[in-house]
C-alpha cells in the first residue's frame, strides 16, 4: 500500500469518526462537564486538607496531585476499551474482506478518541492552573515523553481488549475490573505510598503507576528521578504493546480459524 492509497484511506475514517461524535453533541458535553466536576471536587477537597502524604513524598499539595491524576486520566484509563466499538462482527467482516488491515482500521479509527483525550487532558489541566490557581513547575520535553507514553500504552491495553473481544464477543467487565483496580493502585487519585505493602508491590506492575508518577515528576515532584521514570515507562510501554500485538494477532487467529466468535 503507497502512502497516497494510505492517507487517502485515514482520511475517509477519520470524516466518518467525526460526522460520528458530532451526531452525539450531548455525549460529548456532559462527559466534558462530568470530568470538570471531577475535577473540580477533587481540587476542593485537596485544597481543604490541612497535611498530607504528598507534600513531603511529591513536593506538592494534595490538592495539587489530586487535580493532575485527574486532569491526565482520559489518556490511559480507558485503554482497554479503546477499540471496542470498531470490533463488532457486521465490522469485521466488512473490514477482513477488504485490502485494509484490521490493525490500521482500529487505529486509524480511534485516533479521534486518542486526540480527544489529549484534549481532554489539555482542557482539564489548563483549568487547574488558571481558574483554581494551582502552580506547578514544567519540564515541557518530559512532559510531552509522558503522554506519548501513555497513549503508547493504552494503545497496548487497546490490543489486549480487542483480542479478548474478538474471542469472547465483550471485554467490558475486564475493562470495569482493570479500571475499578488500577484507580485505587495506579497512583491516580491515592498516593502509592498509603497503600499496604502488597498492594504498593502490585502498582508498580501497573502502566498507570508510570504514568501518573512521570506527570508528576513532569510537573516539578521530586519523587524520582526523570531519567530513570522515563526509561522504566518507555520499556513498559514496548513490552505492554508488543504483548497486545500478540493477544490482538492470537484471536485474531481464533476468528479466521473458526469463522466466529466464542459464545461462552
Amino acid at each position: 500500500m503507497n502512502l497516497r492509497v494510505g492517507l487517502q484511506r485515514f482520511r475517509l475514517i477519520l470524516r466518518r469518526e467525526i460526522m460520528v461524535r458530532l451526531s452525539y453533541r450531548m455525549t460529548l458535553v456532559i462527559a466534558i462537564v462530568s470530568a470538570a466536576s471531577g475535577l473540580f471536587s477533587y481540587a476542593f477537597l485537596g485544597n481543604g486538607a490541612v497535611v498530607s502524604a504528598t507534600t513531603q513524598t511529591y513536593g506538592m499539595s494534595l490538592g495539587a496531585f489530586l487535580v493532575t491524576g485527574v486532569a491526565f486520566s482520559s489518556i490511559i484509563t480507558n485503554g482497554l476499551s479503546m477499540f471496542g466499538d470498531y470490533a463488532n462482527p457486521s465490522q469485521l467482516e466488512e473490514v477482513l474482506v477488504t485490502p485494509t488491515d484490521l490493525r490500521i482500521f482500529v487505529l486509524c479509527s480511534s485516533f479521534l478518541t486518542i486526540l480527544v483525550s489529549i484534549g481532554t487532558a489539555i482542557l482539564l489541566f489548563s483549568m487547574s492552573v488558571l481558574l483554581l490557581g494551582f502552580i506547578f513547575s514544567y519540564n515541557v520535553p518530559l512532559l510531552l515523553a509522558m503522554v506519548f507514553l501513555g497513549v503508547t500504552s493504552a494503545i497496548g491495553l487497546g490490543f489486549v481488549g480487542l483480542g479478548f473481544q474478538l474471542v469472547y464477543k465483550q471485554n467490558y467487565f475486564l475493562s470495569w475490573l482493570l479500571f475499578s483496580f488500577t484507580s485505587l493502585v495506579g497512583n491516580m487519585i491515592v498516593p502509592v505510598q498509603v497503600l499496604p505493602g502488597f498492594l504498593q508491590t502490585v502498582s508498580y506492575v501497573t502502566p498507570q503507576y508510570y504514568f501518573f508518577t512521570g506527570i508528576r515528576v513532569a510537573l516539578g515532584s521530586n519523587v524520582a528521578p526523570a531519567n530513570f521514570i522515563l526509561e522504566s515507562f518507555a520499556l513498559y510501554s514496548a513490552v505492554l504493546l508488543s504483548f497486545g500485538l500478540l493477544i490482538f494477532q492470537r484471536g485474531l487467529a481464533f476468528i479466521k480459524r473458526n469463522g466466529t466468535h466464542r459464545w461462552i
